[in-house]
């Protein structure tokens, strides 16, 4: 099949990827310790950045981490396996 358009949604725009994304962000500060449901993660986080997560984790945990360290400590933690 030969496609003739392709739309990405990055913005949410047309998907609301808000809740889903904050379900995810859940869970991995569940996994890192930090007690957390998707209602208090979208409370925090709607509309923020990867680097505010990190930065609020930082504090949380008095630890200070590279973002792609929390980032594959999480996806250890969540059991997510690298797709291709």
């Amino acid at each position: 099949m030969k496609w003739d358009l392709i739309i990405f949604d990055c913005d949410g725009v047309l998907v609301d990827s808000e809740a889903i994304g904050n379900r995810f962000i859940a869970e991995a500060l569940t996994a890192l310790g930090i007690e957390t449901s998707t209602d208090e993660a979208l409370g925090e986080f709607l509309g923020g950045k990867l680097t505010q997560i990190k930065i609020s984790v930082e504090k949380k945990l008095d630890k200070n981490f590279q973002m792609t360290g929390l980032i594959k400590f999480t996806k250890s933690n969540l059991g997510i396996q690298k797709v291709s």
